[in-house]
């Protein structure tokens, strides 16, 4: 999986585009999905503060030109995915007390020239349909699960809202042509209803991620060892999901920057020599990541910086996520950026040996190290087995079995061997 943007994409220009230049370099690369930016028109050009859901012109680029970019995406066999901000919309009208939250629902009008839609839901809304407990917005609703402080929060147990975000995203698919769905600020309305979201919306092979961002275990000397509670809420999300949706193992980030930070690789493993994060408990559901939109370093722009992996240890966090079991999710600037951000030349090597052992979302993984200065790890592919080692120690002793092991890529405290 790609992330096809990063935060500045909708201030370049012409970013659809940009992303359609690249699908021939996508392919090749063995990409199978791309999640792009917010589709709506939005009152922050990035897309997170949407106002008419229906509107597709925005600063990434027009209607016209999303739709040939999906196009262009299916037709190399990738997968588009929609970023969907369902949590908080914008309003278009004020209150008799000036206060933004009142929706005139014109542009939901468009899709009565849907055939494929058939709802009929062109009601304005106010605010018994923000959430009762978003008080900046004055919401007369039902309680959300988290308030998001820059536009109104939604009310999903509110019939007019299911109803309205069920038509879009069956238009955004049969329509529009999206194939998968990323859940934005998950954690802000009950998981409940992601679900009836995605089985009324999408179908059953797609892959859809939320983006359930739970705290992690902090202590006076730092991260704490055991994260174990912040991967069960994870799992909880995805529970709550009825499996439906993936979602972002933000428990293996944690872990694996301060690893590769503090020379501290015995957090690779936990009690049960599994992978700490929900990659060992759940791997089939865990979309593991380096850096996004959000975490990103923000020097150059393409991310907010809130909680960035180690400068210059990116390739680490690849040789990690991309030869692991889970679903790898690469960023943007990572295999396009300038300026000294990227690291496509080590993505690509080792998105070429993922292909070639076959690891798979859900393929066995044996731990036989994991020391402060060395971790080493052997993983099952479809086509072979594969062995990654990173940290500053490198133990002939250890490792005197990879003589028949050819290398098929390394760099700076780590290396990749596939078995004959």
């Amino acid at each position: 999986m790609l992330q096809g943007f990063h935060w500045n994409s909708a201030h370049e220009g012409e970013w659809y585009n940009n992303v359609c230049e690249r699908t021939n370099d996508l392919k090749h690369a063995g990409v199978s999905h791309v999640w792009l930016p917010p589709p709506s028109n939005s009152v922050a050009p990035e897309g997170y503060l949407p106002q008419d859901w229906f509107d597709l012109n925005t600063p990434y680029g027009s209607e016209e030109e999303l739709r040939c970019l999906i196009d262009n995406l299916k037709d190399a066999g990738i997968t588009p995915m929609a970023d969907i901000v369902l949590n908080h919309r914008c309003a278009d009208e004020q209150s008799t007390g000036g206060t933004w939250n009142h929706y005139s629902n014109k542009g939901f009008q468009r899709i009565s020239r849907t055939p494929s839609i058939d709802e009929a839901f062109y009601d304005s809304w106010d605010e018994d349909e923000i959430a009762g407990n978003d008080e900046k917005f004055g919401g007369k609703g039902h309680h959300a699960k988290g308030i998001f402080d820059g536009a109104p929060d939604l009310d999903h147990d509110s019939p007019k809202v299911r109803t309205a975000v069920v038509a879009w995203l069956k238009w955004l698919s049969r329509d529009v042509g999206f194939q998968g769905w990323r859940f934005d600020f998950a954690k802000g309305y009950d998981a409940k209803h992601i679900a009836s979201y995605v089985h009324a919306t999408s179908n059953e092979k797609w892959l859809n991620v939320g983006e359930m961002w739970p705290e992690a275990d902090w202590r006076s000397e730092g991260l704490a060892h055991n994260q174990d509670a912040m991967r069960q809420a994870i799992c909880d999300f995805v529970s709550s999901c009825e499996e439906c949706t993936s979602a972002f193992d933000f428990t293996t980030k944690a872990i694996l920057q301060v690893a590769v930070s503090n020379c501290e690789y015995s957090r690779l493993a936990d009690q049960d020599r599994k992978p700490p994060g929900l990659l060992g408990w759940w791997p089939k559901r865990a979309v593991t990541f380096v850096d996004n939109h959000d975490t990103g370093n923000a020097d150059h722009g393409y991310a907010q910086g809130h909680w960035s992996f180690p400068a210059g240890k990116q390739e680490l966090g690849y040789a990690y996520i991309l030869t692991h079991p889970g679903i790898p999710c690469i960023f943007w600037p990572h295999l396009f950026g300038k300026d000294g951000t990227q690291c496509s030349e080590a993505i690509l090597a080792l998105l070429s040996a993922r292909r070639q052992a076959g690891i798979q979302a859900d393929s066995k993984i044996k731990i036989l190290k994991a020391e402060d200065d060395i971790y080493v790890a052997d993983i099952a592919g479809e086509n072979c087995s594969m062995r990654v080692k990173m940290g500053p120690r490198f133990d002939m002793d250890e490792l005197a079995p990879l003589e028949s092991w050819p290398l098929v890529t390394c760099g700076e405290d780590y290396a990749v061997w596939i078995m004959n």
